[in-house]
């Protein structure tokens, strides 16, 4: 990829993380608490869902994707959690919102930066080898998350491939 290139597709990546501003807010959309191990949860338990936007660090798309979230939030890590008690409902929906977006900021930089289609989807496993996720709507969102729950699962991460 030509020099003048990459330097557009950089200029469009940030333009459009910052466009993204409020998403870019990743490790501050909840409260951090203990998740429950084993069996499922109990009604009333707190669960804790930690979200990995899991930012590919070797693609420039990426690169430039976490240059434009740190520039806009200095505490900028890639990581989130929100904690809920007993089962979801619509206010667990607002921080994998905003995690989503920003996972979506990333796959956008990605093909802008390459050129290439990038697909994101979400799984409990950092390598995509866990349980598939479905967070494309609030019913999905919700259906998901007592899903989880139920198997007593509580991570999310972002996978994108080209």
């Amino acid at each position: 990829m030509k020099k003048s290139t990459l330097v557009l597709a950089a200029v469009a990546a940030i333009s459009f993380i910052f466009a993204l501003s409020s998403c870019a807010t990743t490790n501050s959309s909840g409260s951090s608490g203990g998740s429950s191990q084993g069996g499922g949860q109990q009604q009333g338990e707190k669960v804790t869902i930690k979200m990995y936007d899991n930012c590919p660090t070797d693609d420039a798309g990426g690169i430039l994707a976490q240059a434009g979230f740190k520039a806009l939030d200095a505490s900028y890590t890639g990581e989130t959690s929100f904690t809920f008690v007993g089962a979801p409902d619509s206010s667990s929906i607002q921080p994998i919102l905003k995690f989503t977006s920003s996972c979506k900021a990333i796959q956008t930089a990605m093909q802008k930066a390459s050129g290439k289609k990038c697909t994101l989807t979400y799984n409990t496993a950092k390598d995509g080898s866990g349980i598939k996720l479905d967070l494309s709507s609030s019913t999905a969102i919700l259906n998901t998350l007592a899903m989880m729950i139920s198997k007593n699962a509580t991570t999310i991460y972002g996978i994108y491939k080209y």
